[in-house]
């Protein structure tokens, strides 16, 4: 019985988005317009995508943000990653696949 109930926790609709749409890195060749694009460095973070109102995985997962921490996203979308510090990504990956969103997890002392 607590086995179903995990499961159905898991892969519950309500846990579930429609996966993004999101390019994902290729190695430059000649035809790339540079410009065209607003790139960064590779942090040791979680790649998520905002749709404007909520935080989703590359699979189309939900992210369990605290309200406080989403509140001055803006209504359109946007793609980059959850990073904390180098060298922390188990503990930025631990976070998001809490599904409870536990808010003192999201907060860094």
């Amino acid at each position: 019985m607590i086995l179903i109930l995990l499961f159905s926790l898991l892969f519950s609709p309500a846990l579930q988005a429609t996966k993004p749409e999101i390019q994902l890195a290729t190695k430059f060749h000649q035809d790339i317009i540079v410009s065209d694009y607003w790139i960064s460095e590779k942090l040791d973070g979680v790649r998520a995508y905002w749709d404007g109102q909520q935080l989703i995985s590359r699979q189309g997962n939900l992210f369990p943000a605290p309200t406080w921490f989403t509140a001055d996203f803006p209504n359109t979308p946007l793609d980059g990653e959850l990073w904390i510090a180098r060298q922390e990504f188990e503990t930025v990956s631990g976070i998001v696949r809490t599904k409870t969103g536990k808010e003192e997890r999201w907060q860094r002392n």
